[in-house]
Protein backbone atom coordinates (compact mmCIF):
# COMPACT_ATOMS: atom_id res chain seq x y z
CA UNK A 1 0.00 0.00 0.00
CA UNK A 2 0.91 3.32 -0.60
CA UNK A 3 -0.04 7.05 0.63
CA UNK A 4 -2.86 8.18 -2.10
CA UNK A 5 -2.50 11.88 -3.29
CA UNK A 6 -5.88 11.17 -5.48
CA UNK A 7 -7.71 10.95 -2.05
CA UNK A 8 -6.98 14.85 -1.08
CA UNK A 9 -7.51 16.23 -4.43
CA UNK A 10 -11.21 14.52 -4.70
CA UNK A 11 -12.27 16.29 -1.52
CA UNK A 12 -10.42 19.30 -2.60
CA UNK A 13 -12.39 19.45 -5.95
CA UNK A 14 -15.69 18.89 -4.88
CA UNK A 15 -17.73 22.28 -5.11
CA UNK A 16 -21.78 23.36 -4.20
CA UNK A 17 -24.36 25.29 -6.22
CA UNK A 18 -26.63 24.27 -9.00
CA UNK A 19 -25.20 23.47 -12.17
CA UNK A 20 -26.14 22.16 -15.71
CA UNK A 21 -24.56 20.20 -18.36
CA UNK A 22 -24.45 21.57 -22.00
CA UNK A 23 -24.87 18.22 -23.74
CA UNK A 24 -24.85 19.33 -27.23
CA UNK A 25 -28.79 19.19 -27.67
CA UNK A 26 -29.49 21.59 -24.81
CA UNK A 27 -28.49 22.67 -21.46
CA UNK A 28 -30.28 20.43 -18.28
CA UNK A 29 -30.34 22.54 -15.42
CA UNK A 30 -32.12 20.29 -12.27
CA UNK A 31 -33.39 22.24 -9.40
CA UNK A 32 -32.56 20.40 -6.32
CA UNK A 33 -32.92 23.36 -3.32
CA UNK A 34 -30.00 23.99 -0.72
CA UNK A 35 -27.64 20.62 0.52
CA UNK A 36 -26.73 19.77 3.67
CA UNK A 37 -23.40 17.18 4.30
CA UNK A 38 -23.57 17.19 8.14
CA UNK A 39 -22.20 13.93 9.48
CA UNK A 40 -25.81 12.90 10.13
CA UNK A 41 -25.99 12.29 6.22
CA UNK A 42 -29.54 14.64 6.21
CA UNK A 43 -30.32 16.34 2.86
CA UNK A 44 -32.32 19.58 3.06
CA UNK A 45 -34.99 19.19 0.18
CA UNK A 46 -35.82 23.08 -0.19
CA UNK A 47 -39.05 22.35 0.77
CA UNK A 48 -38.71 22.39 4.49
CA UNK A 49 -38.50 18.69 4.51
CA UNK A 50 -34.93 16.18 5.56
CA UNK A 51 -34.26 13.07 3.60
CA UNK A 52 -30.88 11.09 3.70
CA UNK A 53 -28.66 10.21 0.89
CA UNK A 54 -29.24 6.31 1.58
CA UNK A 55 -31.45 3.87 0.68
CA UNK A 56 -30.93 1.82 4.11
CA UNK A 57 -27.84 1.57 6.06
CA UNK A 58 -25.50 0.01 3.32
CA UNK A 59 -26.67 1.53 0.14
CA UNK A 60 -26.08 4.15 -1.75
CA UNK A 61 -28.42 6.41 -3.81
CA UNK A 62 -29.52 9.52 -5.36
CA UNK A 63 -33.05 10.13 -5.12
CA UNK A 64 -32.47 13.49 -3.31
CA UNK A 65 -31.54 14.61 -6.40
CA UNK A 66 -28.14 15.82 -5.25
CA UNK A 67 -24.49 14.27 -5.43
CA UNK A 68 -23.94 14.44 -1.61
CA UNK A 69 -23.43 9.95 -2.05
CA UNK A 70 -20.92 10.77 -4.62
CA UNK A 71 -18.61 13.42 -2.61
CA UNK A 72 -19.80 16.32 -3.38
CA UNK A 73 -22.64 18.51 -3.22
CA UNK A 74 -25.05 20.36 -5.11
CA UNK A 75 -26.48 18.72 -7.79
CA UNK A 76 -23.49 18.86 -10.96
CA UNK A 77 -19.94 20.06 -10.88
CA UNK A 78 -17.17 20.69 -13.33
CA UNK A 79 -13.90 19.13 -12.06
CA UNK A 80 -10.37 20.79 -12.41
CA UNK A 81 -9.99 18.87 -15.67
CA UNK A 82 -13.36 19.63 -17.30
CA UNK A 83 -14.58 16.36 -16.33
CA UNK A 84 -18.39 16.66 -15.32
CA UNK A 85 -19.89 14.75 -11.94
CA UNK A 86 -23.67 15.19 -12.20
CA UNK A 87 -27.16 13.95 -10.97
CA UNK A 88 -29.48 13.64 -14.15
CA UNK A 89 -33.36 12.82 -14.06
CA UNK A 90 -35.08 10.16 -15.95
CA UNK A 91 -36.24 11.18 -19.22
CA UNK A 92 -33.96 14.11 -19.68
CA UNK A 93 -31.51 14.66 -22.59
CA UNK A 94 -27.77 15.04 -21.00
CA UNK A 95 -25.61 13.98 -23.57
CA UNK A 96 -24.64 14.74 -27.51
CA UNK A 97 -26.28 11.63 -28.23
CA UNK A 98 -29.85 10.32 -28.60
CA UNK A 99 -31.24 7.76 -26.87
CA UNK A 100 -30.38 8.34 -22.91
CA UNK A 101 -33.89 10.11 -22.79
CA UNK A 102 -35.64 6.37 -22.99
CA UNK A 103 -33.45 5.10 -20.94
CA UNK A 104 -35.45 3.46 -17.18
CA UNK A 105 -33.47 4.21 -14.17
CA UNK A 106 -33.65 2.35 -10.92
CA UNK A 107 -35.72 5.48 -9.91
CA UNK A 108 -36.00 9.01 -10.33
CA UNK A 109 -32.39 10.15 -10.35
CA UNK A 110 -28.85 8.63 -11.78
CA UNK A 111 -25.50 9.47 -11.03
CA UNK A 112 -23.34 10.40 -14.74
CA UNK A 113 -19.89 10.44 -14.82
CA UNK A 114 -17.85 11.86 -17.97
CA UNK A 115 -15.09 13.75 -19.51
CA UNK A 116 -14.90 17.33 -20.18
CA UNK A 117 -17.77 18.93 -22.49
CA UNK A 118 -15.22 19.00 -25.20
CA UNK A 119 -14.20 15.59 -24.43
CA UNK A 120 -10.58 15.19 -23.38
CA UNK A 121 -9.29 11.69 -23.47
CA UNK A 122 -7.18 12.90 -20.08
CA UNK A 123 -10.44 14.81 -18.17
CA UNK A 124 -11.56 12.12 -15.50
CA UNK A 125 -14.89 11.93 -13.91
CA UNK A 126 -14.73 11.04 -10.24
CA UNK A 127 -17.10 10.14 -8.17
CA UNK A 128 -16.18 8.83 -4.53
CA UNK A 129 -18.08 7.15 -1.89
CA UNK A 130 -18.42 8.89 1.15
CA UNK A 131 -15.87 7.42 4.18
CA UNK A 132 -18.01 4.15 6.14
CA UNK A 133 -17.70 1.31 7.80
CA UNK A 134 -17.34 -1.96 5.50
CA UNK A 135 -19.85 -4.30 7.37
CA UNK A 136 -20.53 -6.45 4.25
CA UNK A 137 -17.88 -8.76 2.02
CA UNK A 138 -19.52 -7.49 -1.23
CA UNK A 139 -19.76 -4.21 -2.78
CA UNK A 140 -22.39 -3.69 -5.79
CA UNK A 141 -24.08 -1.10 -8.03
CA UNK A 142 -25.89 -0.68 -11.34
CA UNK A 143 -23.69 0.70 -14.35
CA UNK A 144 -24.71 1.45 -17.75
CA UNK A 145 -22.43 3.24 -19.88
CA UNK A 146 -23.32 5.27 -23.36
CA UNK A 147 -20.73 2.84 -25.11
CA UNK A 148 -18.69 -0.06 -25.42
CA UNK A 149 -15.44 -0.66 -23.89
CA UNK A 150 -14.13 1.03 -27.30
CA UNK A 151 -15.35 4.31 -26.26
CA UNK A 152 -15.01 4.61 -22.12
CA UNK A 153 -12.51 3.77 -19.57
CA UNK A 154 -13.89 2.73 -16.42
CA UNK A 155 -12.18 2.23 -12.91
CA UNK A 156 -12.46 1.37 -9.24
CA UNK A 157 -10.05 1.99 -6.39
CA UNK A 158 -11.45 1.16 -2.81
CA UNK A 159 -9.49 3.69 -0.09
CA UNK A 160 -8.90 3.58 3.59
CA UNK A 161 -9.55 5.98 6.18
CA UNK A 162 -5.89 7.54 5.82
CA UNK A 163 -6.04 7.67 2.24
CA UNK A 164 -4.28 4.68 1.37
CA UNK A 165 -5.39 2.80 -1.98
CA UNK A 166 -5.91 -0.72 -1.03
CA UNK A 167 -6.89 -1.86 -4.54
CA UNK A 168 -7.76 -0.98 -8.32
CA UNK A 169 -9.50 -2.45 -10.99
CA UNK A 170 -9.86 -1.42 -14.19
CA UNK A 171 -14.08 -2.43 -14.92
CA UNK A 172 -15.73 -3.94 -17.65
CA UNK A 173 -17.51 -1.45 -19.27
CA UNK A 174 -21.67 -2.24 -19.82
CA UNK A 175 -24.20 -0.76 -22.16
CA UNK A 176 -27.01 -3.11 -21.37
CA UNK A 177 -28.17 -2.99 -24.43
CA UNK A 178 -28.28 0.78 -24.60
CA UNK A 179 -27.78 2.21 -28.62
CA UNK A 180 -26.57 5.46 -28.69
CA UNK A 181 -28.13 7.45 -31.89
CA UNK A 182 -26.33 9.87 -34.22
CA UNK A 183 -28.58 12.84 -34.11
CA UNK A 184 -29.82 13.96 -37.91
CA UNK A 185 -26.93 15.39 -40.00
CA UNK A 186 -23.73 14.46 -37.57
CA UNK A 187 -20.97 12.97 -38.37
CA UNK A 188 -20.01 9.23 -37.30
CA UNK A 189 -17.61 8.59 -34.71
CA UNK A 190 -14.67 6.50 -35.85
CA UNK A 191 -14.16 3.49 -33.70
CA UNK A 192 -17.66 3.07 -33.34
CA UNK A 193 -20.66 1.33 -34.52
CA UNK A 194 -23.16 3.77 -34.02
CA UNK A 195 -26.99 4.09 -35.65
CA UNK A 196 -29.05 6.68 -36.96
CA UNK A 197 -31.52 8.00 -35.14
CA UNK A 198 -33.53 7.94 -31.80
CA UNK A 199 -31.63 4.97 -30.23
CA UNK A 200 -32.17 2.81 -27.95
CA UNK A 201 -32.97 2.82 -23.92
CA UNK A 202 -31.13 -0.98 -22.36
CA UNK A 203 -30.77 -1.50 -18.62
CA UNK A 204 -28.81 -1.04 -16.25
CA UNK A 205 -26.60 -4.11 -14.95
CA UNK A 206 -25.71 -4.90 -11.70
CA UNK A 207 -21.64 -5.77 -10.71
CA UNK A 208 -20.19 -6.83 -7.91
CA UNK A 209 -16.92 -6.91 -6.11
CA UNK A 210 -15.77 -8.58 -3.71
CA UNK A 211 -14.40 -6.49 -0.24
CA UNK A 212 -13.90 -9.52 2.06
CA UNK A 213 -10.57 -8.61 2.70
CA UNK A 214 -11.66 -5.45 4.39
CA UNK A 215 -14.34 -5.94 5.99
CA UNK A 216 -14.42 -3.81 9.75
CA UNK A 217 -12.33 -1.39 8.13
CA UNK A 218 -13.59 2.31 7.25
CA UNK A 219 -13.57 2.48 2.84
CA UNK A 220 -14.63 4.66 0.20
CA UNK A 221 -15.16 3.27 -3.22
CA UNK A 222 -13.77 5.91 -5.77
CA UNK A 223 -15.03 5.56 -9.30
CA UNK A 224 -13.09 7.05 -12.56
CA UNK A 225 -14.40 7.25 -15.94
CA UNK A 226 -12.99 8.69 -19.30
CA UNK A 227 -13.27 8.99 -23.00
CA UNK A 228 -10.93 6.62 -25.03
CA UNK A 229 -11.89 8.94 -28.17
CA UNK A 230 -11.10 12.80 -28.43
CA UNK A 231 -13.69 14.75 -28.85
CA UNK A 232 -16.25 12.82 -27.05
CA UNK A 233 -16.94 12.75 -23.80
CA UNK A 234 -19.85 9.99 -23.01
CA UNK A 235 -21.33 9.20 -19.68
CA UNK A 236 -21.42 6.19 -17.65
CA UNK A 237 -24.50 5.98 -15.49
CA UNK A 238 -24.24 4.50 -11.65
CA UNK A 239 -26.75 3.82 -9.00
CA UNK A 240 -27.36 1.77 -5.89
CA UNK A 241 -24.33 1.46 -4.78
CA UNK A 242 -24.23 -1.01 -2.02
CA UNK A 243 -22.69 -3.58 0.36
CA UNK A 244 -24.52 -6.67 1.20
CA UNK A 245 -24.08 -10.34 1.99
CA UNK A 246 -24.99 -12.13 -1.52
CA UNK A 247 -23.49 -12.06 -4.26
CA UNK A 248 -27.11 -12.82 -6.65
CA UNK A 249 -26.64 -13.25 -10.13
CA UNK A 250 -23.84 -11.13 -11.16
CA UNK A 251 -20.19 -11.98 -11.82
CA UNK A 252 -18.37 -11.11 -8.47
CA UNK A 253 -14.94 -8.95 -9.73
CA UNK A 254 -11.78 -9.00 -7.66
CA UNK A 255 -9.57 -6.06 -6.93
CA UNK A 256 -6.07 -5.74 -8.21
CA UNK A 257 -3.01 -4.29 -7.11
CA UNK A 258 -3.21 -0.44 -5.96
CA UNK A 259 -2.90 2.02 -9.31
CA UNK A 260 -2.30 5.26 -9.58
CA UNK A 261 -4.01 5.59 -13.00
CA UNK A 262 -1.55 8.46 -14.02
CA UNK A 263 -3.60 11.03 -11.69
Amino acid sequence: MRPNNKLILIFLIGCSGEGSIDNGKHSVTIETGSTATEDSGLIETGDGSTTTATTDNNCLDFEDGTLFGAGYTGSSVTLWDGAVVSVVEEGTNFSGLNGEEMVLMPGRFSLVIRSSDAGEVSSYGIASTPMNWLDSPVFSWLQMSEVTEDGIWLALDVIDIDGYVLGSLELPVVTGGHQAGLLEGQPEVEGLDLINGPGSPGDFVKQSIDVSEWVGEQVSFVFYQHTRIEGHGFFTLLDELCQSDNLGDSELLEFGEPDDWGL
